[in-house]
């Protein structure tokens, strides 16, 4: 999604110059203090001191070592997860477990067992595949990270993933509005789970 926005914002504003950086998981630092203009996360609104819209969800996968007992089947339910401890990504540095993720545990009887945190989706996979735990991850994720170490099992009762645009609260740049404009037109024709309802047509 992130290059099919850029390429629709690049003919539509040819003479705007365009810088592309990665950020890790849940730093939104770079966004309040405006280095950033826009940003692709996985925050929802109310998450951090930032504007924040979601553009459409996606399916979550559970993240396990190869050599785990459930490693092979071909779906899981939460229920299968009762003994197991997981890493997260703080959606906010230093906020502990992500408040979403910890509900969708306890809503499942699970005490939302932490084995550490991880600040990407790399780090994720590589404590997964030395067997510090098992993870949550988007579906797209799953696909373009294949590894022989880690194995990606459905799980039917969990939640999806969120892709989510965020920028600095007030900022009425009309260059960032013309990107949040594109995103969601590109958002409308890749949703993985069907259309949102209608938003705004502008930052607010």
């Amino acid at each position: 999604m992130l290059a099919r926005a850029l390429r629709a914002f690049m003919e539509g504003q040819p003479l705007v110059g365009v810088s592309v950086r990665e950020l890790p998981l849940g730093n939104v630092d770079q966004i309040v203090d405006g280095n950033v203009d826009v940003a692709f996360t996985r925050l929802l609104p109310g998450q951090a001191e930032v504007e924040v819209e979601v553009l459409t969800r996606e399916p979550r996968v559970l993240a396990l070592p190869t050599a785990h007992a459930l490693a092979d089947r071909a779906s899981l339910a939460f229920a299968d997860l009762r003994d197991e401890s997981f890493i997260t990504n703080p959606a906010v540095d230093n906020e502990g477990p992500p408040a979403r993720w910890l509900t969708e545990q306890r809503r499942h009887g699970l005490t939302g067992r932490v084995a550490t945190e991880a600040a990407s989706i790399q780090e994720i996979l590589t404590l997964v595949a030395t067997g510090q735990g098992i993870a949550f991850v988007p579906s797209l994720a799953a696909s373009q990270s294949p590894r022989p170490d880690v194995s990606y099992v459905a799980v039917r009762d969990a939640e999806p993933a969120v892709i989510s645009l965020a920028w600095r609260q007030g900022n009425a740049d009309p260059t960032t509005h013309a990107f949040i404009v594109g995103a969601r037109r590109v958002a409308s024709v890749t949703n993985f789970l069907g259309p949102l309802a209608e938003r705004p047509c502008s930052p607010r």
